[in-house]
């Protein structure tokens, strides 16, 4: 490929990835200023966000639980075997 070609792709791709960044922003912007003037979506978010966090804790918890109950029900004491034997 000649030098001319390589940078005549170069400043294409460099065009490009400016374009791209130009159009991020612009979508950024436009999603910040909606944002702002709509407030309470972020109260509502927020809100929504402590609720899923809350509901996963409540499972992780439960889980915990449950875990610990089936170890406990397989845990025996020293006599118990023997007294399941004798029965």
């Amino acid at each position: 490929m000649s030098p001319r070609r390589r940078r005549r792709k170069s400043d294409e791709d460099l065009l490009v990835a400016l374009g791209g960044i130009v159009v991020v922003r612009l979508v950024l912007v436009k999603v910040g200023q909606w944002v702002w003037a709509h407030c309470w979506f972020l109260a509502v978010l927020g809100l929504l966000t402590l609720l899923a966090l809350a509901g996963w804790l409540y499972r992780q918890v439960d889980q915990m639980r449950s875990t610990q109950l089936q170890v406990e029900g397989l845990t025996y004491s020293l006599g118990q075997p023997d007294a399941l034997r004798r029965g």
